[in-house]
């Protein structure tokens, strides 16, 4: 089950899992967290569109949870989905370039639409 992603902009007040029991935090910094000793778990994706090497979409996504390499194409869509981007076709070797080097790279001939730019990049950002 895929757990409920966070563009950068709502990370104000998102409702993130502290200790396995849903929270309202508002603008409840992680290093707080921390030093309380609350485990956030989250990771962020990097959407990037490049057209003639240059960056033309910027988007920072954050998910709860852990990362799981079974359900990047679910983590693709959503950040797809959230950008207004056509998806992808996903591959094996996307999820293992992302699983193993934090960054995957698709090419127009990875899209069924037409898309008009060069490369869509998603790069796992390590908080």
């Amino acid at each position: 089950m895929m757990r409920k992603a966070r563009k950068a902009d709502d990370i104000t007040s998102a409702s993130y899992i502290i200790k396995k029991i849903p929270v309202k935090v508002n603008r409840l910094p992680l290093a707080f967290c921390v030093c309380l000793g609350y485990t956030v778990y989250m990771f962020k994706i990097w959407l990037k569109t490049h057209k003639d090497k240059k960056i033309v979409t910027n988007e920072l996504i954050f998910y709860e949870g852990k990362y799981d390499p079974d359900e990047f194409d679910e983590y693709v869509r959503y950040a797809c989905h959230e950008t207004d981007i056509p998806t992808p076709v996903i591959l094996s070797s996307h999820a293992a370039s992302f699983t193993k080097y934090n960054i995957a790279r698709f090419k127009p001939a990875d899209f069924v639409e037409h898309v008009d730019f060069d490369e869509l990049t998603l790069e796992n950002v390590k908080i």
